[in-house]
Order: C-alpha cells, then structure tokens, then sequence
C-alpha cells in the first residue's frame, strides 16, 4: 500500500470521527477502486459500523480477511461486530480464530482483549 493511499484512509477516518455525511461515499468510491486491499475494506466497515450498518460491517471485514487471511486485527473486529449484532457463537470463533493466530505468530498485542471478548 502507498503512502498517498494510507494518508487517504487516515483522512477519511478522521472526517467519519466528525461525523461527516460524505465519508461513507467516499469509502464506498475508496473501495471500488482499491478492492484488493484490506485496510480499505477494514475502513469501510469502520465507516459502515460508525453509520449504524453493523451488518454492512460484517460484510466489509469479512471481504478484508479474505484478502488477508492471517490478520488478527481483522478477526478481533469482525468479532465485535458479530457481537454487536448479537451473533455470539460466531464472534467467539472469530475471537478463538483471533487467539489461535496469536499463538502461532508469537503476537500478544491482542490477546488480553481477545481473552475479554
């Protein structure tokens, strides 16, 4: 990812913070034109999730691990979100799928918060 694309989704993260109404077309437009990469994906359910469109969320995280199948961050939110929607078993998968990688990668930085969830 290039540096231009990763000051892009910073910017438009910090105007969905401000509650601006055009970030979510504008992480739509993002997207469409960066469809294999998975922050943009991760964004976009960001933005979705931040809008009230859990299950939009869901749907973005979910096309953000299958581009990046071994990112434990991705699993982590996609957990919460599912949890959010009140689909526990399959937020504790993501979650134990979450830790499982942890292990594997020798990565603690979310395993106390995954142990939590």
């Amino acid at each position: 990812m290039t540096e231009m694309l990763d000051a892009q989704i910073a910017r438009l993260e910090q105007r969905v913070r401000d509650d601006d109404p055009a970030a979510v077309e504008d992480a739509l437009k993002l997207a469409d034109r960066y469809s294999d990469e998975p922050k943009v994906w991760s964004l976009l359910a960001y933005v979705h999730a931040r809008s009230g469109s859990t299950e939009d969320a869901v749907a973005d995280i979910t096309q953000a691990i299958e581009l990046s199948p071994v990112e434990i961050g991705l699993y982590f939110e996609r957990g919460r979100y599912l949890s959010k929607l009140g689909r526990h078993h399959q937020a504790v998968d993501d979650f134990d799928r979450a830790l499982s990688f942890c292990n594997e990668q020798q990565n603690d930085y979310y395993r106390e918060s995954l142990c939590f969830m």
